[in-house]
């Protein structure tokens, strides 16, 4: 989870945008909700996003990956590309 964690950072940075862990009681523009799963194809990850209360805002799906870091990594660089649209548009 830290290495996701670690690689959105970079990925909302690389688009113009930072992001910044927050406990549930502080404000927050984006709730990113993360599952991996391990499938025989690969690792997987999802990742959700709501908004601050709780609609849905966007989602990605990673499947087939060696890894679930490379699962994670890959959602990480979608997702940061999904927002920043979303907050272009």
């Amino acid at each position: 989870m830290a290495n996701f964690v670690e690689s959105c950072k970079k990925e909302f940075n690389d688009n113009g945008m930072s992001l910044q862990l927050v406990r549930p009681d502080e404000g927050y523009d984006y709730n990113i909700v993360v599952a991996q799963e391990p499938s025989i194809g690969g690792a997987a990850a999802a990742v959700i996003v709501l908004d601050s209360k709780g609609r849905f805002v966007a989602s990605v799906v990673r499947t087939g990956r060696m890894s679930g870091k490379g699962a994670f990594n890959g959602s990480a660089k979608e997702l940061a590309k999904k927002i920043s649209a979303l907050r272009n548009h």
